[in-house]
């Protein structure tokens, strides 16, 4: 408080009627319907204004008390949710431990709905301050590589350009926006300071939709896309166990099997319904499917040295024709990925003639998965732009042609590649 009365400020009067954020992302609705609504994290020092900085923007009494929880504030109509964190003290355990749960907060946040992440973060300083601190640099450069930053210097009775701001313009920390705001109107020795500022953050804000949507839309979508991947691949592998069983049990009916579970799990982990009608095209596309992965594995076959060798030689031949295939397929990476999960999954030893039915059905099944991956990325991308659920009938069509997609590229792998030069 000796701080404040050094600068004459005798008190602060709340403005319950500041409207500086009303109308926030109405020139950005395009940007708002992937993720709804801003989430901003709010960090700073204990007493640094974080408080009434969130008190101003969403009029709603914030809690003084001290704890260890992140809490939203909103208002009714505006969509922009301010995050309080807890505030930074001076002793150097409590920080970390600070900092700990904040990360982690975004990390967890990151891995749910566009409109759950973290957005942006304000990272406030106080105008009160003779310069910014070495822990503060720190942390707002480990803060930039993840989310991007607005300074915020707090308390700035002066509505010019001030030696401070200038300060830290000089040292080009990586913000993208450093704006002067008092949030509230003092009341000094030498009269009234209005609140100003708060349009400028706004605006500082608004200038930040576009690009963290489609941020968190791609994340989104890639995350769920790498969950599916993984998850295909653990199908895979029970393919490959599956058929070493000696049980007379056919291999389209054994993948079939595997792939009506596995697509319904994709399913929930993309968040849409598995219709009938796409599973129909599933077994329907494993006739021409089966042809062309045996023909694919067949040619491998007949330019190893001999038959007996281990099941890696084959593994590893598959993978290298599979990286090598032409055209740029946005399959090539998975099925690499998939190939090198079966090596490390399959006995070392076992002979290459007693697996190939094995890695035949597992592939089988990951043809399946890519294309149905690819298929829900596209359309999860689609409905968080549009904020519009993508139809049955538009999943179906676009699996058919993803499906189509593969198989082409594998038979273009069968007709176009050098098999007398195949082998490593």
């Amino acid at each position: 408080m000796a701080m404040f009365n050094y600068f004459g400020i005798k008190q602060s009067t709340m403005s319950i009627n500041n409207q500086s954020f009303d109308g926030f992302g109405k020139a950005y609705q395009a940007a708002l319907k992937p993720i709804k609504n801003c989430n901003v994290l709010v960090i700073g020092n204990t007493g640094i204004g974080k408080s009434t900085l969130i008190r101003s923007v969403t009029q709603s009494e914030v809690s003084q008390s001290i704890t260890n929880k992140i809490t939203p504030y909103t208002k009714a109509g505006l969509p922009i949710s301010l995050y309080d964190t807890c505030g930074l003290e001076k002793d150097e355990k409590q920080r970390r431990q600070v900092k700990q749960k904040i990360a982690e907060f975004i990390k967890q946040n990151k891995q749910k709905e566009p409109k759950d992440h973290i957005h942006v973060v304000w990272y406030c300083v106080s105008a009160m301050l003779p310069r910014i601190s070495e822990i503060d640099k720190k942390w707002i450069n480990d803060l930039s590589k993840e989310l991007p930053v607005i300074l915020v210097i707090t308390r700035s009775l002066s509505q010019q350009h001030t030696r401070f701001q200038s300060e830290l313009e000089d040292i080009n920390l990586p913000v993208r926006k450093i704006v002067p705001i008092l949030a509230e109107q003092e009341v000094t020795d030498v009269g009234s300071v209005p609140a100003h500022g708060l349009v400028s953050l706004k605006t500082a804000t608004e200038g930040l939709l576009d690009e963290v949507a489609k941020k968190a839309t791609i994340y989104a979508v890639d995350n769920k896309g790498s969950q599916a991947v993984n998850l295909s691949i653990r199908y895979g592998l029970v393919a490959l166990g599956v058929r070493a069983v000696p049980i007379p049990i056919a291999n389209t009916f054994v993948s079939s099997l595997l792939q009506s579970r596995m697509l319904e799990d994709i399913s929930k982990l993309f968040g849409v319904k598995l219709e009938r009608e796409l599973l129909q095209q599933v077994y329907t596309a494993e006739v021409g499917a089966t042809g062309i992965i045996s023909l694919f594995l067949e040619n491998i076959l007949k330019n190893l040295p001999n038959q007996n060798l281990p099941v890696t030689e084959l593994l590893a031949n598959l993978a290298q024709i599979i990286s090598f295939l032409p055209g740029n397929s946005p399959f090539e990476d998975y099925l690499v990925k998939m190939v090198f999960s079966f090596s490390e999954a399959i006995p070392g030893q076992l002979p290459i003639i007693g697996a190939v039915t094995n890695i035949s059905t597992a592939l089988l099944v990951g043809l399946t998965a890519i294309a149905y991956i690819e298929t829900l990325k596209d359309c999860k991308k689609a409905e968080y732009e549009t904020g519009r659920p993508v139809s049955s009938s538009e999943i179906l069509n676009k699996f058919e042609q993803k499906y189509k997609d593969i198989l082409e590229w594998f038979q273009c792998g069968n007709s176009d590649w050098n098999w007398s030069t195949a082998s490593v």
